[in-house]
């Protein structure tokens, strides 16, 4: 194992809550990014005004983005109105936390059992209700008392089933969960990166993932590992914003596959992502592009044009294959945007062009799609549209599609 990956144990973080949408702002520094620090450095808690200050400094951002039209009023004023509730709750002494153990997790999931039982009890929910919810919590209370947690002293100890990590990412604590499959081949074995979208702080937008998570149920016959990472805390947020640090911590997290399984195909590493997690997976699409083999974002888009001197990987002559999933009636991410932005794409990134797209519908469980096909560049590029769809597409239903995508276009194709 390399040095510089360590596994640690979990420690306190101390941020601010209250969920707020939060998008990637790619405007990082780029060369920061293609020369990340290898050194380790200490680790510092901010103090409360310099979190009050960071929240105040995405308010000045938020602002400017407004009066140069590239978000909603709407967009604007619910965000801001969190900011404002962030602040607020800083200078009340509200927002610090701890992460939850284990043990904690547990204890919170059977409370949560005990109070619906007693809603059930006092007639306040449907039977059909209750059962179901019940359902849900068994399911989350036995997925966390089986979750395996990796220490430095079981490193290489994975079991089937749903694994946990944290790593040593330039000295930051950052934790990922992976699924294993019963019955994995010794060989040609996918890796597959989910991202989340933008979440609450204080919680773990991984908690619900089970062994009966849509892509576990495809990963048990297709010989897949999936990963799902926990996004950086930034302005209030958990997600996907700090592109420099998040490209950091998916270089570790490869490092410790590589280096943990011998069975995984290079040619079949793939990333998808909801929201701030796909626009995660487009990032990786052009700055990892030596490293991923296909992208699938879903309800998220990417913006070339915003800073071009900072886009650098679109210099070069590889285009990563990639299939975006987007809601016509999206009121987060604007469908045309997203689609313009696509279209740039092809032009700067796939060198094709916009005026060779075909179009065709076609039909996924419930969802009646408009699928654009840019045939024109390096690789495939595909966006399908959904109808009657806005930011929260039902991954039950694209997951397989989505796969097949992925599944037929390895690196080595």
């Amino acid at each position: 194992m390399k040095k510089n990956l360590k596994i640690l144990g979990l420690v306190g973080v101390i941020v601010s809550s209250f969920i707020i949408l939060a998008f990637a702002e790619q405007d990082a520094q780029m060369d920061k990014i293609n020369s990340s620090k290898k050194s380790k450095i200490e680790i510092k808690q901010l103090t409360k005004e310099e979190r009050i200050q960071m929240v105040e400094e995405s308010i000045n951002k938020l602002e400017n983005k407004y009066e140069e039209r590239l978000i909603s009023e709407e967009t604007y004023n619910a965000k801001k109105m969190n900011f404002n509730k962030i602040i607020e709750n800083l200078k009340n002494g509200k927002g610090e936390f701890k992460q939850l153990t284990k043990e904690d997790r547990i204890r919170q999931l059977e409370e949560s059992v005990h109070k619906l039982e007693k809603k059930y009890e006092e007639g306040l929910i449907s039977k059909e209700k209750y059962e179901e919810k019940k359902t849900y919590l068994n399911e989350r209370i036995e997925n966390e008392r089986e979750l395996n947690e990796i220490t430095i002293d079981n490193i290489n100890n994975y079991k089937v089933g749903m694994n946990q990590v944290t790593i040593d990412v330039n000295g930051e604590d950052r934790r990922f969960k992976f699924y294993v499959p019963e019955n994995l081949a010794s060989e040609g074995v996918s890796l597959v990166f989910r991202f989340h979208g933008s979440s609450n702080p204080e919680g773990d937008p991984t908690d619900g993932i089970t062994k009966n998570y849509i892509l576990n149920k495809i990963a048990n016959d297709e010989n897949i590992i999936v990963v799902y990472p926990e996004g950086y805390i930034e302005y209030g947020s958990k997600g996907w914003n700090n592109t420099e640090k998040n490209l950091a911590f998916f270089d570790e997290m490869l490092k410790y596959f590589e280096e943990t399984f011998d069975n995984i195909d290079s040619n079949r590493i793939y990333t998808c992502g909801h929201s701030s997690g796909a626009i995660f997976s487009y990032a990786l699409a052009g700055f990892r592009e030596d490293k991923i083999a296909a992208a699938v974002p879903v309800s998220g888009q990417y913006c070339l044009t915003k800073h071009p001197e900072k886009n650098t990987f679109t210099d070069n002559n590889v285009s990563v294959p990639i299939r975006a999933y987007n809601g016509i009636d999206d009121g987060i991410v604007n469908h045309e945007a997203a689609y313009n932005n696509m279209s740039i794409w092809s032009e700067k990134e796939n060198k094709g062009g916009s005026s060779n797209v075909e179009e065709k519908s076609l039909n996924i469980g419930n969802y009646n799609i408009n699928v654009k096909k840019w045939n024109e560049g390096i690789s495939d590029l595909e966006m399908y549209s959904i109808k009657g769809t806005g930011h929260g597409i039902s991954w039950d239903t694209i997951a397989q599609s989505m796969w097949e995508f992925m599944k037929n276009h390895p690196k080595n194709k």
